[in-house]
């Protein structure tokens, strides 16, 4: 009993203390939100991929169109989640000459065939070599991450989540397809 209260007192002085330096050194825990709005209005990073459909896409290949990037992998949930909100967005959107869809995923080509036709899913879909590669085009935000990229090449929007309803993170189907308008009628 006593050893148990002397090492919770130590756990709470400890935790003190760090409190007390972070406060002291200005540290602020950083906002996801504010985060993910730190990218908006720079170019997209260089980006070098081809879908499985044999589609090349590069940053001079984003600029003109709007375009959606969908960053995930098979065995995330909450990338599964949005497969059937994507699949309506692509689908509405597949044949407006002003617009684009990738997503994105380092799944292997031979896992990922198979998983593709398991889920139904329509859009197109590039594999990178690794993870890290994931990180660098999706800023690192986890999984899945969706970002939005403007006819001028430069990034509109970075969420987590496609959602049904409105959410700090995430981005509702409706205020997906009013800022693709917004994009593509921007000059």
């Amino acid at each position: 009993m006593k050893t148990t209260f002397i090492s919770l007192l130590i756990v709470f002085l400890f935790s003190v203390t760090i409190v007390s330096a972070q406060q002291k050194s200005g540290y602020k825990k950083p906002d996801y939100d504010s985060i993910q709005n730190s990218y908006t209005g720079l170019t997209y990073v260089p980006i070098d991929v081809t879908s499985l459909d044999g589609r090349h896409i590069t940053n001079a290949s984003l600029k003109g169109k709007v375009t959606w990037l969908n960053f995930w992998f098979e065995a995330c949930p909450g990338c599964r989640n949005e497969f059937d909100k994507l699949n309506k967005l692509y689908d509405s959107l597949k044949n407006d000459p002003d617009f684009q869809f990738i997503a994105i995923t380092y799944d292997r080509k031979e896992t990922l065939l198979p998983f593709i036709k398991q889920f139904n899913l329509h859009y197109p879909i590039a594999t990178v070599n690794s993870q890290v590669e994931t990180d660098r085009l999706s800023y690192t935000h986890g999984y899945p991450t969706n970002i939005v990229i403007g006819k001028d090449g430069k990034v509109a929007l970075v969420r987590w989540w496609l959602m049904e309803r409105e959410a700090k993170y995430g981005i509702t189907l409706q205020e997906a397809y009013k800022l693709i308008d917004q994009l593509k009628a921007a000059k």
